[in-house]
């Protein structure tokens, strides 16, 4: 059976080490054996093994793309271990490796849609490396063909997510319980890293505009990431520290979105297919998504959609779900929405073609 070797440098729990996670648990283990390598000291490292994912742990990586130590892990094991696919998450560091110690094809996922440099030399360096490249959006995809990236070698391949299901009303009481969500409130929530990337400076400066005109929202912040302490003190600073939780991290999703009344993402940019909006969407929640191309793309007509960064505009949208018909109407809107989205086994399988292409190519190179 073909060995593919999965490279991360992830260190914090966030969308791309989620759904290198989900691919795993969908991809038959039987058909393509996989190994993750990913930094000892990351909060994926204790996340992949309690699902018992086989992990090769590398030490002393810097939560880089580019670095002398992964590169020079990924070569020794690859001297000793050769793989028949890399697939990296990034790790340009591996990549180079991989293209240097053996000839297996190279895939990359780009989780995130940062601007790919026009400069000739970087692309021509990035098509040396890399044998094909998924990107979970279709607009991620044009710019990489905008950029010199041969349209031969692209591939768009949403996102899958976890349905969450739509709560009865016994169980949208018990999960707002167990977050000690008051009677009566309005509960807001974010799932994501706290990264500033993803606009949660953003949504307390509308939290605030919102607290002054209704004070039963109460804002709920799912993630851990290394802004906490900066957003805390935000919360405290705009004076609405006792209306805005943060969580934590939790694996279990479920009770979170089942607690909500509105859901959002406040992402600035770098989004392509956001788990967390199609997880919210298909718990039938209101879904306020920033108007940045993955999210548009994602949440088509079932969301609304704010300019990135703009509180004003995000504090009038929450303002106008207050009332429960408009939020009921918006729920369905999404609920409908995630219907029409990939699940992770479609995503599984999606890849799992891909898999046996590049290596059925690259089979017929060598004869």
């Amino acid at each position: 059976m073909p060995l593919i070797y999965h490279v991360i440098t992830d260190k914090e729990i966030g969308g791309a080490g989620l759904f290198l996670l989900h691919l795993l648990e969908y991809t038959d283990p039987a058909c393509f054996p996989s190994l993750v390598l990913l930094p000892e000291d990351g909060a994926l490292c204790p996340l992949f093994s309690r699902h018992h994912i086989p992990i090769f742990p590398i030490r002393e990586v810097p939560e880089a793309s580019l670095s002398f130590s992964l590169f020079s892990s990924v070569a020794k094991l690859l001297r000793r271990h050769p793989c028949d696919l890399l697939h990296a998450h990034g790790a340009f560091s591996a990549k180079l490796a991989a293209r240097l110690f053996t000839k297996a094809p190279i895939l990359a996922t780009r989780h995130c849609d940062t601007p790919f440099s026009a400069f000739p030399p970087s692309v021509a360096l990035y098509r040396r490396l890399t044998d094909a490249t998924v990107c979970p959006s279709l607009y991620g995809a044009t710019r990489l063909a905008e950029a010199g990236v041969p349209q031969s070698a692209l591939f768009s391949i949403p996102n899958g997510y976890l349905p969450q299901g739509v709560p009865t009303k016994e169980e949208k009481k018990a999960a707002r319980r167990r977050l000690g969500i008051e009677e009566g409130a309005l509960a807001v929530g974010l799932c994501g890293r706290l990264a500033k990337v993803k606009g949660h400076a953003s949504l307390l400066a509308a939290a605030r505009r919102v607290l002054d005109e209704d004070g039963r929202f109460l804002f709920l912040l799912l993630g851990e990431g290394p802004e906490r302490q900066a957003l805390q003190k935000a919360a405290r600073e705009l004076g609405i520290a006792e209306r805005v939780r943060f969580l934590g991290y939790s694996h279990e999703v479920r009770p979170f979105y089942h607690a909500l009344d509105i859901h959002l993402s406040a992402s600035l940019s770098d989004e392509t297919a956001s788990l967390a909006l199609a997880e919210g969407m298909s718990a039938g929640i209101p879904t306020l998504a920033s108007d940045c191309p993955g999210n548009r793309e994602r949440v088509g007509e079932g969301g609304l959609l704010f300019p990135p960064g703009d509180e004003g505009a995000l504090a009038a949208l929450l303002l106008s779900l207050r009332d429960a018909k408009a939020r009921r109407r918006q729920g369905a809107l999404a609920l409908r929405r995630a219907a029409l989205l990939p699940s992770f086994r479609d995503t599984a399988a999606a890849y799992a073609s891909l898999y046996s292409r590049l290596l059925r190519e690259k089979a017929q190179k060598r004869t």
